[in-house]
C-alpha cells in the first residue's frame, strides 16, 4: 500500500508512521492504527449472531483462566497457560476444522509461557526487578498481537515474529492499550454472571484482527 505524506506531499517509504522528506508524523497512529478507533470500528462492526457459539464454547474455559489468576501459584497457572491459550486464539485462524486451528498456536503459546517463566524467575525478590517484569510482559503483549493475526493467516511462527518486531517500533503503545482494554471489558463481562462475555469475546476478535489487517496494510510500502 502506498501512501502519500499529508505535509508535503511525498512518497511515504519504509515506516508509513513517519515521513523522511519533512520528518513528521503521517497521523497514522491516530487513525488507522489507534487502538481506541479499533475498538469503535469493531463495537459497530461485529456480527454478534455470528459468534454465538463461538462465545457458549468459550465461556467456561474463559471463567477459569480468570479465576486461575488469583486463586493458583505461578508454576499451575503457567501450565495452565499453555493449554487453554491455543484454544482462546484458535478463532483468529482461518482454518474449517477446529482442532487444526488450536494446533496452529501451540507453537506460540510454548514460547509466550516460557518468556513469562523466565521473567518471573529473573525478576523476582526486587522491586525494581518487579518493575521490569511489568515492563518487559507488556513488550511482550505488544509482540503478541501481530504474531497471532500472522499466525491466524497461516504464517508461520518465525515469520510471524519477524514481521511482528517490524510492525511494533511505532504502535506498540497502541497494541498494548487495545489488549489491556480488551482484557479489562472481558472482566467486566464476568461480572453479570458470565453472560457478558457473549457480547465481549466476539469483540474482542473481530478488534484484533481489525488492527492486524491494518498493520499489514500499512506495512506493505
Amino acid at each position: 500500500m502506498k501512501m502519500k505524506c499529508e505535509f508535503c506531499g511525498q512518497l511515504v517509504i519504509g515506516d508509513p508512521t513517519f515521513c523522511k522528506s519533512c520528518r513528521k508524523a503521517t497521523g497514522l497512529l491516530k487513525n488507522e492504527l489507534n487502538a481506541f478507533n479499533a475498538l469503535q470500528f469493531s463495537f459497530k462492526n461485529v456480527n454478534w449472531k455470528e459468534h454465538r457459539l463461538l462465545s457458549a464454547l468459550l465461556f467456561l474455559p474463559f471463567l477459569a483462566f480468570v479465576f486461575s489468576l488469583f486463586f493458583v501459584s505461578y508454576f499451575p497457572y503457567y501450565c495452565g497457560l499453555i493449554i487453554v491459550l491455543p484454544l482462546f486464539l484458535s478463532p483468529l485462524a482461518q482454518d474449517s476444522v477446529w482442532y487444526k486451528k488450536i494446533v496452529r498456536f501451540v507453537p506460540f503459546s510454548l514460547i509466550f509461557v516460557a518468556y513469562l517463566s523466565l521473567l518471573r524467575i529473573v525478576c523476582q525478590g526486587d522491586p525494581i526487578l518487579n518493575l521490569v517484569y511489568l515492563i518487559m510482559c507488556n513488550y511482550g503483549l505488544s509482540l503478541s498481537l501481530p504474531i497471532v493475526y500472522k499466525i491466524g493467516k497461516g504464517s508461520s511462527l518465525c515469520e510471524a515474529f519477524l514481521w511482528s518486531f517490524t510492525v511494533i517500533k511505532e504502535s506498540r503503545w497502541q497494541q498494548i492499550f487495545l489488549l489491556w482494554a480488551l482484557f479489562l471489558l472481558n472482566l467486566l463481562a464476568i461480572l453479570p454472571l458470565g453472560l457478558g462475555l457473549f457480547f465481549s469475546l466476539p469483540l474482542s476478535y473481530k478488534a484484533i484482527s481489525y488492527y492486524g489487517k491494518q498493520l499489514e496494510d500499512h506495512y506493505k510500502i
